[in-house]
């Protein structure tokens, strides 16, 4: 092969009159001395309908290139239906559009290399991958008459686009204005027709860049329009409401207005810029558009919200984000840019383009790494009322993207006010979520998101979805709160009793999360810092220990979250301003009697019960929710202690004060109604149990949809409720569709709960391997995730030794016993009912040895009976261990 002969190889070309595809053999070489006199050529791409490199041969076709004078750009091109990467040559006989086979990186280098420096590198950086953002250009994308438009008596005039190169030596906003006045002369507020979406660039390429948001807000500036919201940046600065702007705009109120950019060529603001080769900033060189990363959630219009703002929140808080990186990288999608925002329809495919790229939307979320959420004004945080901004949101968390929470200068100084000042008006404003009550421009977006919304959650998904929202923002104000913590603890600020409130604060919110490390470090720092700026005795210090003890309680060091309680309880009642009758006194009343019903204090607990009950019915009256909720205590420690019809009334007054507080089928009102039906179920009620516990499991259903985490609860209390009854089969079938909605939350084997009481279904239905190895999957589970000494942990600990005991196991029977026996004692609790229930277990299992030790498993099988019907524990001979315990021990006297 000669050695003048750069490139070989087959291509598919685009015909210049029809626009078919033919495959042709490509050949690159130095130009001939007669070709570079004639017409200056330093190259000639030739091509062949055959292979071969003889020169002798008749090409079919030529194009000549001319240093300085032929240009070279990557496209994308549909080949038969599919987007392919090819090549536009423009030399000054021709335009040739071609696709290499093979090696189409060798062939973009090669073709570079041939242009000028300025050239080569533009068409480098965009095809090889050297530039950094991946340019979107307009070659591919040209939009035509659509043809069928033309015949169905569309005005051709108004809908041609030139393509034509425009100068933004004037302003992005001006050039396309006055072309658009030049080309769609004859209205000014109905749009060309779009192309149809084969002839449009692709949404996911439309992203727009930084450089391209500052370039737009810095003419904006220039024009005196800094201070205009997305939505007169769309409609025109005359217009004031959403509701009405899309109806006021007119290009002759404002000829700069984005739609009137738009007005020529029907599409999105970036496909009209990308038409006429408006695609860098004209001095640095910087893209202007890309294949999108991040997505903004924001609204057009509001207290504060302006273009300008919004542009700067986002850069600015990119720019502190650790896992962003740089921020150059990030290409948005912003809608009010990358949408169509004319609503005309299409006559060949009767769709309207603005209709279709709305359509686009979940692609968009799946193709986008983040979502940034635009909050001003962060007193009124409107986002958080709309319901296309709640929705992205779940869409994106659905789909594990981060989301950011972005806000202007002013709102960033105010939140670290109110971080400081107003936690509790801070954490309602940013976790108050009412989406059945969100709002939209139009109504018809307002019906198809929340068509959306009962898609993926439910019928009834509201609720889910204000919790999944609400629970971002919890995270995020933590976020927000530790780094300002950390900023502090750098300063001479560290031990002011602000920083302490802000520590305690945020110690909380961890506490609501579950992330209880956190929130203990946190309070034990801020417990320091009150106690040095305040006193130990002061009740704000006692407030903070309050907390401490609730994450000791949580984590199942219930002897210490006592002895705390009763601090706290002690602080609160010497203090003149605070005594009995006191909103922090009851909460913390009701606190201690719950750490006292889990050591199995019950007489205490609910002595302590009663107290709080009477203290709220006092400060509160009988009817308000604290007071349910002290009454709610006390049910739950009659339950612990098997009085099972008072704690059966106690839960309906209970209901009564939830049903008045929040409606019938409130999924607070879901919860009562499932302890009711425990009460029931545990006190032999179990028809009424029964009843209840699918009220519950309806509620839940229609708040939640048929696969959240709440409803696989309540189909959970339904089986195990069924298993009393004997419908055994029934029962494994609620629990095993517990099983698939926990596992499919939390991973295999869920959270452990619902697994446990499948195996305990499987025990009774004899099923004793499988139920000892779920049994054994669960304990091993709870010891990983609530550590080997929780309350939950033990008592799955004794459901393992009992499925080795009546498998005939009986020194792993033994072993395990003993080893609940000793977890109480290490968590302080050696009289726990449970404690004492398993020395019965223990001496039953001696009893079935039927050796030397029967005797003296039976003598403690008695004592166990004896200790749990008197005091402090009193459970009545009705009570499931009473009757276990007789039924062992009338065994033992008929056998003798």
């Amino acid at each position: 092969m000669s050695t003048d002969v750069l490139l070989v190889g087959w291509a598919e070309k685009e015909g210049s009159r029809r626009k078919n595809w033919k495959r042709r053999f490509f050949l690159l070489r130095t130009a001939h001395p007669a070709e570079i006199d004639s017409s200056g050529a330093t190259h000639t791409l030739l091509y062949f309908k055959t292979e071969g490199a003889d020169f002798s041969r008749q090409p079919t076709g030529a194009v000549a290139i001319i240093r300085g004078t032929t240009t070279i750009e990557p496209v994308t091109r549909k080949i038969k239906g599919v987007p392919r990467q090819c090549l536009v040559i423009r030399s000054p006989n021709r335009v040739l559009v071609l696709r290499p086979e093979h090696d189409f990186p060798t062939w973009a280098a090669t073709l570079a290399g041939l242009q000028p420096p300025s050239n080569a590198a533009e068409l480098r950086r965009s095809t090889i991958g050297d530039r950094p953002v991946e340019a979107v250009t307009r070659e591919g994308f040209d939009m035509r008459v659509d043809e069928e438009a033309e015949a169905a008596g569309a005005d051709g005039a108004d809908l041609a686009v030139s393509g034509e190169q425009l100068s933004m030596s004037h302003g992005l906003l001006s050039a396309l204005s006055e072309h658009g006045k030049i080309v769609h002369p004859n209205d000014h507020s109905k749009a060309a027709l779009a192309p149809e979406e084969e002839g449009r660039i692709p949404m996911l390429a439309r992203g727009v860049t930084l450089a391209f948001l500052r370039f737009l807000v810095n003419e904006l500036n220039e024009l005196g329009r800094g201070d205009i919201d997305c939505g007169q940046f769309l409609n025109g600065v005359h217009t004031t409401s959403s509701e009405t702007d899309w109806k006021e705009f007119s290009r002759l109120a404002d000829p700069l207005c984005g739609k009137a950019c738009t007005l020529h060529t029907g599409t999105s603001f970036v496909e009209t810029c990308i038409a006429h080769r408006l695609t860098e900033d004209p001095e640095t060189g910087a893209p202007f558009f890309g294949k999108m990363n991040t997505f903004v959630s924001y609204t057009w219009r509001g207290d504060g919200i302006t273009l300008a703002n919004l542009v700067a929140a986002v850069e600015e808080t990119l720019a502190t984000e650790q896992n962003v990186g740089d921020i150059e990288q990030c290409i948005f999608f912003v809608d009010v840019f990358v949408c169509a925002q004319h609503r005309g329809v299409r006559p060949r495919s009767n769709t309207c383009p603005n209709a279709t790229d709305v359509g686009m939307f979940e692609p968009v979320v799946n193709e986008c790494t983040r979502l940034v959420l635009y909050c001003t004004p962060l007193t009124k945080p409107k986002s958080l009322t709309r319901v296309w901004c709640l929705y992205e949101i779940m869409s994106a968390l659905k789909r594990t993207r981060p989301v950011i929470v972005a806000l202007s200068a002013l709102d960033r100084a105010e939140l670290r006010r109110l971080l400081y000042d107003d936690f509790d008006k801070l954490l309602s404003l940013f976790t108050t979520i009412r989406s059945a009550e969100a709002e939209a421009t139009f109504e018809a977006d307002k019906s198809m998101v929340f068509g959306w919304i009962t898609r993926d959650l439910g019928e009834n998904g509201f609720h889910e979805l204000d919790q999944i929202v609400a629970k971002e923002m919890r995270l995020w104000l933590v976020h927000a709160a530790k780094t300002l913590v950390q900023e502090k603890q750098r300063s001479d600020e560290a031990q002011t009793i602000a920083t302490g409130r802000l520590m305690h604060e945020c110690s909380r919110l961890l506490v609501v999360l579950a992330r209880f490390e956190d929130a203990e470090s946190l309070s034990r720092d801020a417990n320091e810092i009150y106690k040095n700026n305040l006193r130990p005795d002061h009740p704000d210090t006692a407030m903070v220990l309050n907390n401490l003890a609730d994450i000791y309680r949580y984590t199942g060091r219930l002897r210490e979250a006592v002895d705390l309680y009763r601090q706290v309880l002690a602080t609160l009642l010497a203090d003149p301003g605070h005594g009995q009758n006191h909103k922090r006194t009851v909460g913390v009343m009701s606190n201690l009697a719950l750490g006292l019903k889990d050591i199995g204090a019950l007489n205490d607990a609910a002595a302590m019960a009663q107290h709080a009950i009477s203290s709220s019915t006092a400060v509160n009256g009988p009817d308000h929710a604290d007071t349910g909720i002290a009454i709610d205590t006390l049910a739950q420690v009659m339950l612990i202690a098997g009085r099972f019809n008072e704690a059966a009334q106690l839960f309906q007054a209970v209901l009564a004060i939830s049903e008045k507080v929040h409606g019938l089928e409130h999924p607070n009102v879901g919860l009562v109604v499932g302890n009711l039906a425990a009460a029931l179920q545990s006190g032999g009620d179990v028809h009424n149990a029964a009843a209840m516990f699918r009220r519950a499991l309806s509620i839940m259903e229609a708040a939640f949809g048929l696969n959240h985490p709440r409803t696989g609860v309540a189909a959970s209390n339904l089986g195990t409720v069924l298993r009393d009854l004997g419908e055994l089969d029934e029962a494994e079938i609620m629990h095993r569709r517990a099983v698939a909605i926990d596992e499919a939350t939390n991973g295999p084997g869920g959270s452990g709960n619902a697994l446990n009481n499948l195996a305990a279904v499987l025990y009774d239905k004899k099923q004793t391997d499988e139920a000892s190895l779920l049994f054994g999957q669960v304990l091993e589970k709870y010891e990983a995730t609530l550590g080997p000494d929780h309350l939950t942990t033990i008592t799955t600990r004794s459901n393992v030794a009992g499925c080795f005991r009546d498998s005939g196991k009986l020194e792993q029977a033994q072993a395990l016993y003993r080893d609940v026996q000793g977890a109480f004692e290490r968590i302080g609790a050696p009289d726990h009912p449970f404690a004492v229930y398993t020395a019965g277990n223990i001496g039953r299992t001696l009893m079935l040895g039927r050796d030397e030790r029967s005797g003296s498993g039976r003598d403690a099988v008695e004592d166990a009976r004896s200790r749990l019907t008197r005091p402090p524990h009193s459970l009545p001979e009705t009570h499931p261990w009473i009757v276990k315990i007789s039924k062992w021990l009338a065994e033992t006297t008929l056998t003798s």
